[in-house]
Parts: C-alpha cells; structure tokens; sequence
C-alpha cells in the first residue's frame, strides 16, 4: 500500500529528487531548519550534505489554509485551528520523506529507487487509512473514511493538521472531518517524569478503586483539549463525594424504599401529577444537554449534567419525603408516583453515565432488571460460543465482528458498546450466551448508607411498569 501511494504522487509530480545540506540531528533523526537549529535543543547535531526525494507539501499550503479556514469545526478545540493557522503563515517546506540505504539499511523501498527506503511519514500515517480497507476493500473504506474523529496529542498536532492532510490532497483522498488534539495529564500540576519519579500507575487504582472510579476521574476533571493535573486527593475526595454519596447512596435508596414499600416492583404512577411532569421535563433537559456535549467533546460537561439531575433527584427524595407517605394509606398514590419518578430517572442516568462507567451503569440496569445497552447474539452466535472449547477465546474472536460493525448501533447503545473495555465485553458476550449466571444483588450490595430518614432495604426485584420517561427510547 505505501509503494503504491509513492508511486502515485511520483506519477503525478508531487515527489522530487534534490539534495539538502543542512543541520541533521543524529539522535532525533531528522533535518534542521536553521530556526530550529538556533532556538531548540537537540542532540548530536552536525551538518549534513545529502540527496533524498522530498514530497512537494509546499504546493499545498494556499489550499489546506482555505480550507481550515472554510472548515472551522476541522481542527479543535479552537485555539489549536489558530495556532495552526498562525504555523501557515510561514512559507511552508517541502518534506523529507526518504533516507539512502547506506545510511539506513531497513524500511519500505521507494518504488522508483530501490537505492532509498521510505522515512515517514508516508510509511506511518497511511496505517490510519489502510486500517479501514484502503485501497483494496473500497465498500469498507467508504463506509469508515472519513472519520468524524481523529484524536491526537497537543504534541503532534503538526504532523497530523499539515503534514497528514496535504498526503491526503495529493493522493486525493478525503481529510477526516475533525482533528481533535486532546492535552496531557500533569501529576500535582508537573509533567511526569520517569526519572522524577512522580507518574500516575493506573492498575493501581484500578485494583483499589474500579476502572469505572478511574474512567469518571479523568473524564470528569479534564476540559478535552488541554492540560489537566492529578492529584490522589482529587481523586479520592471524587470518589468519595460523586460516586460512593451521589450516585452509589442514590441507587440503593431506590432499590431499598421501592423493595421496602413497593414489595420490589416500581408502582404505577399518576401521569397528571405535577411532581412527574416536572421530573419528566428536567430529566428530557439533561438528556439533550448529555447529547450536545458529547457532540462537541465537552466531556466534562456531559458527565456534570448527570450529576446535577443526581443533585436534584437526591433533593427531590428528602423534599418528598417519601418515608413520611409510606405511614399513610391515603397517600399511597402519592407515593407511587414518587418512587416511580426517581426510579425511571435513576435508569435513565445509567444509561446517560454507561460511557463513561460501563460495569456499574451495566450492574444498576442489571438491578432494576431493565435491558442493558449493548451487543444482541444472534442465535447461531450463541451456539458457536457453546460449542467452543474455550467461550472466552472464542468470545475475543466474536467481539472483533462486533466491533466492526459498531456503527450500526444507533445512540446510547453504540457509544456504550466503544467504551466497554475488551473484557467487559467477553465477558458480556458469555453471559448472554448462557455460559456464566447474571449477577444478582446481594442484600449487602443493596443496602441504604443514606441518612436516617432513608429506610434501608433488600435487593431489588422484577420491576414491571412500563417505563413512560423513554427519553433515550
């Protein structure tokens, strides 16, 4: 594939042969410009008088300028489209893209000098593109390319903002449709250093705390695209007062009031009571806000729109004081509808948080007894998986077919099915093929740590209302 992309922009003159004599650094491996020469520090640096062939990326810079100017959503966030733009109004340099073979014996020959092998990046960044079927498998290829998203580090925003989409232009292929350059994690607000020793160990906390704990950490704390620190308080005190008080004391209230008061069924509710229209329209409200800051990578601010419902809904429990209804009789109705309310919505936060914690979005529907968003078996899947020696191998297999056809999941369910960990589904994948139990509660898992006024109660059981609030539906 590389050989054939080189000789089509050999053929149609977009690859010259010239020599450059310039400053080389031996140790990053790459030419000079005097400017970088003068200003950076480098490593074993010498001048060097060599001949290579250089890709006309210059011929470029007027069209790829006009068209992030006419693309404003092509590079983000914002001030990195600038700082590119700002980087083009330079006159642009032709790219080296060769080295002789008797200064480097191993890469990809050139097709129209075998005396030369490729040196990226004409061998590096075509694996973006050859990973979706190019150019031998073109329904496949069209069907992925070009891609909504191309997340890189604020470290290579160069290489992949000028030099990868001028590749693409010579060899007339369509540039993704967005750039997104992500920033980098900083420990106690310093880069991390190996030899400073003050690196984050994720298994760590993972081990400790869950992948979910870690997942919503980092989502939660960085603003996508710039820089962000960590801190083991930060952490903690994360844990502690979003997931272990908001959510985690939320889900087992409502499964302890509703198995305590409703023999573990949600009741029906009153679909002209105020306090349902209400929470109907403030769950809709978060439930579009979630979309729109997926849309637009504000990750951060998706997952604060499902903790300030959180905020609510524990508000609305205390102010409806559902305890208080359950001593009379008379207000069985009212209390129905409470119950129902706060359990439709806390489905609908799992839903809206399985993104971003897939195992306990996953273990809270499972509680409820409500279909969890994700992969469906066809049957002559299942059977294969009964048949295998090993299902979770075979499970590895069958999730490679899955994931390939992820786009075909609309909504929730799809972006669920991207940021499940690979053993999470396997082990999903065996569970439905009847191969390991569903997990149940345990009267410990379920057990209310709310205050006093919260009634503790058992596991939740078959919960047989239709859902009304079908938001995500």
């Amino acid at each position: 594939v590389v050989t054939g992309l080189l000789q089509k922009l050999w053929d149609a003159g977009f690859i010259y042969r010239d020599t450059y004599e310039g400053w080389y650094s031996v140790a990053e491996e790459r030419f000079l410009t005097d400017k970088e020469y003068e200003e950076g520090e480098w490593r074993e640096v010498k001048r060097l008088s060599e001949t290579n062939y250089f890709f006309k990326m210059s011929e470029f810079q007027p069209r790829l300028i006009n068209y992030i100017r006419d693309n404003p959503k092509f590079i983000q966030p914002d001030f990195r489209r600038n700082e590119v733009l700002g980087f083009l109004k330079q006159p642009l340099g032709d790219l080296c893209i060769s080295r002789p073979k008797s200064r480097l014996s191993w890469g990809i020959d050139l097709p129209f000098d075998t005396d030369y092998v490729t040196y990226v990046w004409f061998d590096a960044l075509t694996n973006y593109i050859t990973a979706v079927g190019y150019p031998h498998d073109p329904d496949r290829f069209n069907k992925w390319w070009p891609v909504d998203y191309h997340l890189i580090g604020k470290d290579i925003l160069t290489t992949h903002a000028v030099y990868w989409p001028t590749m693409l232009m010579a060899a007339g292929i369509p540039l993704p449709k967005t750039i997104f350059a992500h920033g980098w994690w900083l420990k106690d607000k310093a880069k991390m250093s190996k030899s400073v020793g003050n690196v984050v160990r994720p298994q760590y906390l993972v081990n400790d705390f869950g992948a979910d704990a870690l997942r919503y950490f980092l989502v939660r704390e960085m603003v996508f695209g710039q820089d962000s620190s960590f801190s083991d308080e930060a952490f903690v005190g994360r844990f502690n007062a979003d997931l272990v008080n908001d959510l985690g004391n939320l889900v087992s209230r409502t499964l302890g009031m509703i198995d305590q008061y409703c023999d573990g069924k949600i009741p029906e509710p009153d679909l002209d009571d105020e306090r349902y229209k209400k929470m109907e329209s403030r769950v809709k409200e978060c439930a579009v806000n979630w979309e729109s800051h997926f849309d637009t990578y504000q990750l951060h601010k998706a997952v604060e729109e499902v903790w300030s419902l959180l905020s609510d809904l524990n508000k609305f429990i205390v102010a409806q004081a559902p305890w208080v209804l359950a001593k009379d009789e008379a207000k069985r109705k009212e209390l129905n509808t409470v119950l129902y309310v706060v359990a439709e919505a806390v489905r609908l936060v799992a839903l809206l948080i399985s993104p971003v914690m897939p195992v306990k979005s996953h273990k809270a529907l499972e509680y409820m007894d409500r279909d969890v968003p994700g992969i469906r078996i066809p049957p002559e899947h299942i059977k294969r998986l009964k048949q295998a020696e090993d299902p979770k191998e075979e499970g590895v297999r069958m999730c490679l077919d899955f994931i390939a056809e992820v786009k075909e999941y609309p909504g929730v369910a799809g972006v669920h099915i991207m940021a499940m960990a690979w053993e999470d589904v396997v082990e999903r994948i065996v569970t439905e093929a009847g191969l390991m139990p569903r997990p149940r509660p345990s009267k410990e898992d379920t057990e209310a740590k709310a205050p006093s006024a919260a009634p503790a109660g058992g596991a939740g059981k078959n919960l047989d209302a239709e859902p009304v609030l079908n938001t995500l539906d």
